[in-house]
C-alpha cells in the first residue's frame, strides 16, 4: 500500500527559521550552487533577510516536516534603491508608480530529496506567494534574482508571469554565469 505525502504550505513563523536554514544549506549544497555553507554562513545571511524590509515568508511541510521555504521583503522605492543599488532602482522607476510597494523574492529553497519528486514545492511555494501578494496588496511590483543556469526555476518563473529586465550581475560561485533579474507586475497597469 502507498501512503502519499500531504503537503501544506503555511505562513512562516519564527519558530520555523531554525529548521528552514538546514534546508537552506542542505539546498545550497546542490545544483546550482554547490556550496558548503558553515553554520556561521547561514547565520549571516538569514539575519540579514530577517534585518531587511518587512520579512515575510512560507514553508511547505510533508507530513510535519519541513521541506521548503520561501521568503521576502516588502520595501518602498528608496529602501529598494539604498538595498539594491540604482541600476534596478531605475527599471523599478520605469515600471511604476513610486507609491507602489517592492516585494523583494529573497529567496526559495526546497530539500534535495524533494526536488524533482512530483510534488512541485517550489512551484507551489512560489504561486502561493503571489496569490498572497496579490490578496494582500492592491499593487506591487515583485522583482526576484536567478541563475542564468538554473533552467527548472526560470521555466517556473515564466510561466507565472514573470519577465526578464535585462538586468544581469556575474556570479560569485561560478565564472561566466549570471544572476539575472526578473519581474512581475501586480495590479499595475501598464503605463
Amino acid at each position: 500500500m502507498i501512503v502519499e505525502q500531504v503537503l501544506q504550505i503555511n505562513t512562516l513563523k519564527l519558530s520555523d527559521i531554525s529548521e528552514l536554514k538546514l534546508v537552506y544549506q542542505q539546498a545550497f549544497a546542490g545544483f546550482p550552487w554547490y556550496e558548503s555553507l558553515s553554520n556561521e554562513e547561514v547565520d549571516k545571511r538569514w539575519q540579514k533577510y530577517i534585518n531587511a524590509s518587512e520579512f515575510c515568508g512560507l514553508v511547505a511541510t510533508k507530513d510535519g516536516v519541513l521541506v521548503g521555504g520561501h521568503w521576502w521583503n516588502i520595501f518602498t522605492q528608496l529602501k529598494f534603491a539604498e538595498n539594491y543599488g540604482y541600476k534596478l532602482a531605475d527599471f523599478v522607476k520605469s515600471v511604476c508608480a513610486s507609491d507602489i510597494p517592492i516585494i523583494w523574492e529573497a529567496g526559495l529553497v526546497v530539500l534535495p530529496k524533494c526536488q524533482g519528486d512530483g510534488s512541485h514545492i517550489g512551484t507551489r511555494l512560489r504561486t502561493r506567494f503571489i496569490d498572497d501578494v496579490t490578496k494582500n496588496l492592491s499593487a506591487s511590483l515583485i522583482i526576484s534574482r536567478m541563475r542564468g543556469d538554473n533552467l527548472p526555476t526560470i521555466k517556473i518563473a515564466e510561466k507565472l508571469g514573470f519577465r526578464r529586465t535585462g538586468i544581469k550581475t556575474p556570479s560569485s560561485q561560478k565564472v561566466g554565469v549570471f544572476h539575472e533579474y526578473w519581474y512581475l507586475k501586480k495590479g499595475i497597469k501598464n503605463e
